[in-house]
């Protein structure tokens, strides 16, 4: 399988995404072997899924994917090759270009359907994990690219790059 190029680490794990799969490696054993293994489910098996981008905020991973769809993992630090999934929300129309997560666990998506999108991760009544969108800014090219540039308690600048090579910059004032 190809990498698609997306990597992250975390707690000394090493998590690489390919096509429909994201290989975790334990950072602190001299071969750098696969830990564990997480595959993406895709809803058509015809279909190449990458997982474009990774990101974390408590105790989930945040899996942004070509398709429109984040998926959001359970991480267990008791068995950390149980890494379960426990919400798959449509977030876009079209292919998830990042997921970056602000000091104050505001989740941001950006997109080839030319849209930022503002998310909070909680619990609801039931116990269940849901996404709920806070914002969301629109532009006229394709989103390829973004990144968290400024980071207070509640306020976080942005850049957004887009396929026309513009560069967007956007500043999220929080929930104040």
């Amino acid at each position: 399988r190809r990498v698609h190029g997306a990597f992250r680490v975390y707690k000394d794990l090493l998590f690489v995404a390919s096509v429909r799969t994201v290989t975790v490696v334990d950072t602190r054993s001299s071969d750098f072997s696969p830990f564990f293994r997480i595959d993406v489910e895709c809803d058509n098996p015809l279909e190449d899924l990458y997982v474009t981008d990774l990101a974390f905020t408590g105790d989930y991973l945040l899996l942004s994917r070509s398709d429109g769809f984040l998926g959001i993992y359970r991480l267990n630090p008791d068995f950390p090759g149980c890494v379960p999934l426990v919400a798959k929300p449509r977030v876009h129309d079209s292919w998830v270009s990042r997921v970056l997560v602000s000091a104050a666990d505001s989740i941001f998506t950006c997109s080839r359907d030319g849209s930022v999108k503002v998310w909070r991760l909680h619990n609801d009544i039931a116990g269940e994990v849901k996404l709920s969108r806070r914002g969301m800014y629109t532009f006229p090219a394709p989103l390829t690219t973004m990144q968290l540039v400024g980071m207070e308690t509640c306020n976080c600048e942005l850049l957004i790059g887009d396929s026309l090579g513009n560069i967007q910059h956007i500043i999220w004032m929080g929930d104040n």
